[in-house]
C-alpha cells in the first residue's frame, strides 16, 4: 500500500521518477563556462574547418544529444523542419553550384555533377548539426546560466539578452492565456477584430510586466559598481578536468589543421580523405570532443538506474 493525498491505495501514488528529471545531471551538473567552452569548440570546429568527417560528427553528435534530452517528445516539428531544410539544401546545391567534372546528366542543359551533390549533401550535414547543437544549447545554457556567465562582464547588456530571449515564450503563451480566456467568457476569439483586442491586452501586459521588471532590478541595485552577486556555480575538480580535456583535444585537431591535414577539396573533383597518422588523431580528437556530452550524460544514466536498485 502507498501513502496518496486522499489516503491509502494500492496503486503507485507517484510516477516513477526518471534521470531527465533531476536537476543539476549529466552535462548540466557541469559549471557554465565549462560547459559553454565545450559547446562552443563543438560547433565552432567544423565551421571553420571544411572537412566532411567533422561535419558527419558533428550531426550524429548533436543527433544522440537531442535524444538523450528528450527533445523528439514535445519537438518533431522542429526535427522535421530542419530535415527539410537539409535536403533543400542537397536538392538545390547541384543546381547553383556546376564547377564538378563528375557530371551525372543535365537538367535545363545545367550540368549536375557528383561533387556538387557531395557538397551539398555535407553542408546540409554541417548546418542541421550546428541546428541541433544550438537546442542542446538552449536546453543546458539556461537563462540563470547566461545571466552567470554575462552579467560581471556586461550587467546591463546581459539583462536585455536574456529577456529578449525569454520574451517570445512569453508572449506566445500570454498570447494562448488571452485567447482561451476570451473563449471562456464568451468573446469573439476569430476575426481581425478579435486579434486586434488579443493584441492590445497582449501589449498591454508586455509593458506593464516590463516596467514592474525595470523596477526591480532597479531597487535591487543589479549593474551598480561594487555590487557583488551571489553565485551558486562553482569550479569543481571535475570541472577542471573537463575544461583541461577539452583544451588538449581542441589543440589536437588545430595542429591537425594547421599542418595541413584538416583541408578537403570537394571542386573540381573530390580529393581523398587523409589518412595519415596526424589527421586520424585530429579526427579522434574531434570525435571524442564532440561526443563528450554524450558520454557524459550515458554515464550519469548508468550511475542513477544503478543507485536506484540499491535503494
Amino acid at each position: 500500500m502507498r501513502r496518496t493525498r486522499d489516503g491509502f491505495s494500492g496503486e503507485k501514488a507517484f510516477p516513477p521518477v526518471s534521470f531527465r528529471d533531476k536537476a543539476g545531471t549529466g552535462i548540466e551538473r557541469f559549471h557554465p563556462a565549462v560547459a559553454a567552452l565545450l559547446f562552443l569548440c563543438v560547433a565552432l570546429l567544423p565551421i571553420f574547418l571544411a572537412n566532411p568527417v567533422l561535419h558527419a560528427t558533428l550531426f550524429v553528435s548533436g543527433l544522440c544529444m537531442a535524444l538523450m534530452l528528450r527533445h523528439t517528445k514535445n519537438g518533431m516539428g522542429y526535427y522535421l523542419w530542419t530535415l527539410f531544410l537539409g535536403l533543400g539544401i542537397v536538392l538545390t546545391n547541384p543546381l547553383i553550384s556546376q564547377r564538378g567534372q563528375s557530371v551525372l546528366f543535365f537538367l535545363n542543359g545545367n550540368p549536375i555533377s557528383v561533387e556538387a551533390l557531395y557538397y551539398g549533401l555535407f553542408d546540409a550535414l554541417l548546418m542541421m548539426g550546428v541546428i541541433l547543437w544550438c537546442r542542446v544549447w538552449n536546453t543546458v545554457m539556461t537563462t540563470n546560466r547566461m545571466m552567470f556567465l554575462l552579467g560581471g562582464m556586461i550587467p546591463k547588456a546581459s539583462l536585455v539578452l536574456t529577456c529578449a530571449l525569454r520574451f517570445f515564450p512569453l508572449m506566445i503563451a500570454r498570447w494562448k492565456s488571452i485567447r482561451r480566456t476570451q473563449k471562456a467568457i464568451g468573446c469573439e476569439s476569430e476575426g481581425v477584430r478579435a486579434a486586434a483586442s488579443q493584441f492590445s491586452a497582449l501589449v498591454t501586459w508586455a509593458m506593464e510586466t516590463s516596467i514592474g521588471m525595470a523596477a526591480s532590478m532597479r531597487a535591487r541595485g543589479y549593474g551598480l559598481k561594487g555590487r557583488k552577486n551571489y553565485s551558486e556555480y562553482h569550479m569543481t575538480a571535475e570541472d577542471w578536468i573537463l575544461t583541461a580535456a577539452v583544451l588538449i583535444l581542441t589543440a589536437t585537431v588545430a595542429v591537425a589543421a594547421a599542418m595541413g591535414r584538416m583541408e578537403y577539396a570537394y571542386y573540381p573533383t573530390m580529393q581523398e580523405l587523409q589518412t595519415d597518422p596526424i589527421a586520424i588523431a585530429g579526427y579522434a580528437a574531434f570525435g571524442i570532443l564532440a561526443f563528450v556530452p554524450f558520454l557524459i550524460e550515458i554515464g550519469d544514466v548508468i550511475r542513477w538506474k544503478s543507485l536506484r536498485q540499491k535503494i
